[in-house]
């Protein structure tokens, strides 16, 4: 699932004077199945399930909006089948994720949250797809880190790996969140270099550091709502083996930022996002959580369709928080897609 807009329907104060625009067939489309939503000649399965808004008053609750009744800007809505919209959670940037009912249309639900005249944004969520990564056993057949022509390649063409931890081979200082399939954190090529949320290691069911989350030492999925990263997708271990497998330990790969053997690498903050496929009305909490939390570099080997939530999320990360921000592209000659 991911927030994207309706073709592009993220739509604002100026469209509520009139019906509200309702997404082309460039965007989201009915199909015999439910829907699907195109962005850059790529098909999105929508999940019905699940609308993601952004209310135009910070300081207003989906509750509140209720009880409100529509703005001056507004028309009458359905406050019944408002009603029937559960909260399923928001982030600090004032997005909120609602579910939908089964037996309620999800166009007849955007209708009606946009009639409300308190709402700038409302985005559809779609399912997204994680992207390929190498997973080999051994370093002689990492070719990117050093290609000297095993595998056929141009002997040279790689990422200077070896000369780049003569300078720096992977501090501990730095923690990259790996947002992804949820990583296998006590994985004997992974353990020691993962990040640990030590203000609240009690695990004692109480959110000791008043993050939000409660019992969060090992991080965060964000589907579940648990504090349980570790999922059973395999995904996101490999992704995290490419970052910051130990390196020097005479186990498996060397990850690019693991260390030397005699000090540690960067920390790995794993943060998941679905098991089988990205879910994307829960990336952009993910991606705040990480700033927040001390991430200093997020990492997102995964494409979703475009989202003005994930846009906001990326922008407080970059520009409040001053995070890198790495994403997937281009994975198998296809056209780059979002988030990068």
């Amino acid at each position: 699932m991911i927030r994207t807009p309706l073709a592009l329907l993220v739509l604002g104060s100026s469209a509520f004077g009139a019906e509200p625009a309702l997404p082309s067939s460039e965007g989201l489309q009915r199909t015999e199945g439910g829907f699907v939503l195109e962005y850059r000649g790529e098909r999105f399965e929508v999940d019905p399930a699940v609308v993601s808004i952004k209310i135009n008053d910070p300081t207003l609750s989906y509750g509140a909006i209720l009880r409100s009744g529509p703005s001056e800007a507004g028309r009458a809505f359905d406050a019944n089948l408002l009603g029937r919209l559960e909260p399923i959670r928001s982030n600090r940037l004032g997005w909120h994720d609602l579910r939908v009912p089964a037996d309620v249309d999800l166009l007849d639900a955007i209708e009606a949250l946009l009639a409300t005249g308190r709402i700038d944004k409302v985005e559809p969520s779609t399912i997204g797809s994680y992207t390929s990564v190498p997973n080999d056993p051994m370093f002689d057949e990492q070719w990117a880190m050093q290609n000297s022509g095993q595998t056929g390649g141009t002997s040279g063409a790689d990422m200077n790996a070896v000369a780049a931890w003569s300078i720096n081979p992977g501090s501990d200082e730095v923690v990259i969140a790996v947002i992804d399939s949820g990583v296998n954190y006590n994985h004997e090529d992974l353990d020691s270099n993962m990040w640990k949320n030590l203000a609240d290691a009690s695990m004692d069911g109480v959110d000791d550091d008043a993050n939000g989350f409660i019992d969060d030492y090992h991080g965060w999925d964000f589907v579940d709502g648990v504090n349980e990263p570790f999922t059973s997708g395999s995904h996101g271990t490999r992704v995290a083996g490419c970052v910051a497998a130990a390196r020097n330990n005479g186990i498996g790969i060397a990850g690019i930022a693991g260390g030397d053997g005699a000090t540690r690498g960067c920390l790995m903050m794993p943060l998941a996002v679905g098991s089988a496929f990205p879910v994307g009305s829960a990336l952009d909490d993910a991606i705040i959580y990480a700033a927040d939390n001390g991430a200093r570099v997020i990492t997102m080997s995964l494409t979703v369709g475009f989202s003005d939530a994930i846009v906001d999320a990326v922008e407080y990360a970059t520009v409040e928080r001053g995070c890198l921000v790495l994403c997937a592209a281009g994975n198998n000659g296809s056209d780059v897609g979002f988030p990068a």
